[in-house]
């Protein structure tokens, strides 16, 4: 007796061929994309990981044909409308995406309809200048022939299909009154307007919070289930790759170098560079062997930075005329010390409260009450919270700052030598004469080349222009860093790179650094201690591997239980069941 034949495979959906896309450039050509060849099932998820410059996004959206300036300039994406689960190959036509007209009626009335795409960064993806529920409107009449009623109810129904807290109410709000995670669900529900075939994610939690993370990686997932959509996700991130993925494609230099099922691409990665990412993104589940190394402090030392009591709130009003005065509490009695030469984390969710308590440091919100004492290098004492803090201009070369975005944070207009000089002349820590030398040296110690002072911004890559920005704070030999986010804009083994060159720097220079961010395992990778916050309290403080390994608070327990693991016997989502190490 046969066995009965098992469930039939899934058609595939897309099918990329030998693809090239290119991008004109003043002298030449960039190949970002070239001879790759992908296919898409129904129902599967593909991750499309690789590092910044890879390509991994240009591929994307190749797919829908939104490469402006750029061009595809040969190979075919085939999509198959009528693919479905448990369809086989199916014999249905497939339209060759390539030879559409890129602005034409045929590939826009694909756009949105049969295959979605949700961007990286929805503040720039949502228009300001509408609510969510008139944009997601927009995208439902485009494609279905609905009044404006049931338009609406559509709208409703989707911002209550992905977890919108009354979404009756949401419908009419703006993009900049919902937080990150409501903004990028709102993204999702307009892809999801009109139950494509294909949803392409590119990035879609790169900025967001392990739990916001977590939450909507659950979400894109359950809804996959229920419409029976193929996924091509695109991420740095090969934690996110092992939770998500049935199949994973490496890109590097626009090509596809390893390509296979997720299990035997991280058991068993043929390719060097695939072990580096996979490597890179294990790394930051242990601690740094540097940072582990390094002691913080020595017995009896007083510390340089003594915080007592912060409280902050932001206060407005609302209602009717603006009478009812409203207070959001965005520090709630903060206390903590950080002791020369130590790494202290700050970790939280978005809206914690890590980003102010920054701020406040440096004295740009000002407290409420409380103190934060600063032993200065000649052993005064002067309380940054005070409103006199800061009135002592060199105080800022003392404490620096390193900024989230590496893009937004450099001047376009000048060049590199004028970045990093700005902080020697204003505090004029160096002749003139010798200004040229003292960035080349700074260029050096952050792995730069000196041949690169006349370059603008424009001119470098994101890791690059981190490694500016740290040159620059570094120019005053200060004693104090901040640094808010320093790598969330950065791949996997950028990310490793630039928390070493920061190890190497405070190991030299004895730093004592202040190190916020939302990822538990860049924290436990660079920092001694760790406290953590939640709506502005810390409500656990304490060494980081004691922290990771046996957490006190159920919240820290929250936290670190959200963070992917960068294997996929650990894949949640995958396998609600999966358990064990790799």
């Amino acid at each position: 007796m046969t066995a009965p034949p098992g469930p039939a495979p899934a058609a595939e959906v897309l099918a990329i061929v030998d693809l090239e896309t290119h991008f004109p450039l003043n002298r030449g050509t960039l190949k970002a994309v070239e001879g790759v060849s992908l296919t898409l099932r129904a129902g599967e998820t593909l991750c499309v990981v690789g590092e910044s410059g890879s390509g991994k996004s240009v591929t994307a959206r190749s797919i829908l044909n939104i490469v402006k300036p750029g061009r595809i300039v040969g190979g075919h994406i085939w999509f198959r409308p009528d693919a479905v689960i448990g369809a086989g190959n199916g014999n249905g036509p497939a339209i060759d995406l390539c030879a559409l007209d890129p602005d034409g009626p045929r590939l826009r009335a694909i756009r949105g309809a049969r295959i979605a795409m949700i961007f990286q960064e929805p503040m720039s993806a949502l228009s300001p200048m509408h609510t969510i529920g008139q944009q997601i409107i927009e995208a439902v009449r485009l494609h279905r022939a609905m009044d404006k009623q049931e338009a609406r109810a559509r709208a409703i129904e989707l911002l209550r299909q992905v977890q919108f807290r009354e979404p009756e109410t949401a419908i009419d709000r703006y993009p900049f009154q919902l937080s990150g995670g409501m903004r990028q669900r709102a993204l999702i529900a307009m892809a999801l307007s009109c139950q494509p075939q294909v949803l392409i994610a590119d990035e879609p939690t790169t900025a967001l919070d392990v739990t916001t993370q977590a939450e909507i990686l659950s979400l894109i997932r359950s809804l996959q289930q229920r419409y029976g959509m193929a996924v091509l996700l695109v991420t740095h991130d090969m934690g996110v790759v092992a939770e998500m993925a049935d199949r994973v494609a490496v890109m590097q230099g626009g090509r596809v170098i390893e390509h296979g099922p997720v299990d035997a691409v991280f058991r068993a990665p043929r390719e060097a560079h695939t072990r580096r990412l996979i490597e890179a993104a294990r790394l930051l589940e242990r601690r740094g062997n540097r940072a582990a190394g390094t002691p913080a402090g020595g017995p009896g030392q007083a510390p340089i930075l003594s915080v007592r009591g912060l409280c902050l709130a932001f206060r407005g009003t609302t209602g009717f005329l603006r009478r009812r005065a409203t207070a959001v509490h965005a520090l709630r009695d903060v206390s903590f010390d950080v002791a020369p030469g130590e790494a202290l984390g700050i970790v939280g969710e978005s809206g914690s409260g890590k980003t102010t308590l920054a701020r406040a440091l440096l004295g740009i919100h000002r407290v409420d009450a409380g103190q934060a004492r600063f032993r200065r290098a000649d052993g005064s004492l002067v309380d940054l919270c005070a409103r006199q803090g800061y009135a002592d201009r060199s105080l800022y070369a003392e404490i620096r700052m390193i900024f989230q975005d590496p893009f937004a944070a450099l001047n376009p207009r000048q060049t590199v030598e004028q970045i990093i000089a700005e902080p020697l002349r204003i505090h004029r820590l160096c002749q003139r004469s010798g200004i040229g030398d003292r960035v080349a040296a700074l260029l050096r110690d952050v792995d730069l080349s000196a041949d690169v002072m006349d370059r603008y911004p424009h001119a470098f890559s994101g890791g690059q222009r981190q490694r500016i920005g740290i040159a620059r704070a570094m120019a005053t030999n200060p004693r104090l860093v901040v640094a808010d986010e320093p790598t969330s804009a950065l791949d996997g083994s950028l990310r490793a790179q630039i928390l070493d060159l920061l190890l190497e720097l405070r190991n030299r220079l004895g730093l004592s650094i202040i190190l916020i961010s939302h990822d538990i395992g860049v924290v436990r990778y660079f920092c001694e201690r760790m406290a953590v916050m939640r709506q502005g309290e810390l409500v656990e403080i304490g060494a980081s591997d004691q922290i990771c390994d046996a957490p006190r608070h159920p919240y820290t327990a929250e936290l670190l239980a959200a963070v992917p693991r960068a294997g996929p016997r650990h894949a949640r989502l995958r396998d609600p069941d999966a358990a064990g190490p790799d």
